[in-house]
């Protein structure tokens, strides 16, 4: 949507350049070039209109998503204070019929404290890039990204150096070559056609092999 409007917005001031083309080259009077300018400008209002309309309507779809995770993780957290507190039952029973209520006295304190930072989470901004588990709290989270940003996917970020790539990417000093480790994936059946060349070529290797095979189907036994 944001080069959308960028391209609109280009597009109208070569618009404006045409219509000043054309009032020096007498094609058009300055009043027909007024009215135009008047069109164009008018269109330049309502693009901008519209696109701040569709920039409140993304925050706050986001802010209803984090809302949305933020319950959850509030059912989650009483969720799981009650089966604290059942846990702590059985580890309080030494207190004998006191052992329910301080088990639900520990559990309370707890699950007020999870709430607290549960109240207090905001959903996280990228402006420079990073790992997501540095910024988050759970197993997932809403995040804000604008268009041209990118995600990565574990094993890209894997194939990226990890956190230390991850980070030189964004500052923009990784190196394309020898700038970090390559990796080579194999495929299943290549993989084996080669161990099976090297056995066959190798009667040392195919020899030590059987021997670790009879080995291992002894100990099975």
């Amino acid at each position: 949507a944001r080069k959308l409007h960028q391209r609109e917005l280009k597009r109208l001031d070569t618009a404006r350049e045409a219509v000043q083309q054309d009032l020096e080259a007498g094609k058009i009077s300055k009043e027909q070039a007024k009215e135009q300018l008047k069109q164009i400008d008018a269109e330049e209002k309502a693009r901008r209109r519209a696109r701040r309309k569709e920039r409140r309507a993304a925050k706050q779809a986001l802010k209803d998503a984090h809302k949305a995770q933020k319950a959850a993780a509030r059912a989650r957290a009483v969720i799981d204070a009650a089966a604290n507190a059942v846990a702590l039952t059985a580890a309080f029973a030494y207190l004998g019929p006191g052992a329910p209520a301080a088990a639900a006295l520990v559990a309370g304190a707890q699950l007020t404290l999870q709430l607290g930072v549960i109240r207090n989470q905001k959903p996280p901004q990228f402006a420079t890039g990073g790992m997501v588990r540095d910024r988050i709290q759970g197993d997932h989270a809403v995040i804000s990204a604008s268009p041209d940003e990118g995600i990565l996917t574990p094993r890209g970020v894997s194939n990226a150096g990890g956190p230390a790539g991850v980070d030189a990417l964004n500052r923009g000093t990784a190196s394309a070559e020898g700038g970090g480790s390559t990796k080579v994936y194999l495929d299943s059946r290549m993989l084996g056609e080669v161990v099976a060349r090297v056995i066959e070529s190798d009667r040392q290797v195919g020899a030590a092999l059987d021997r670790r095979i009879g080995a291992v189907a002894g100990m099975s036994r």
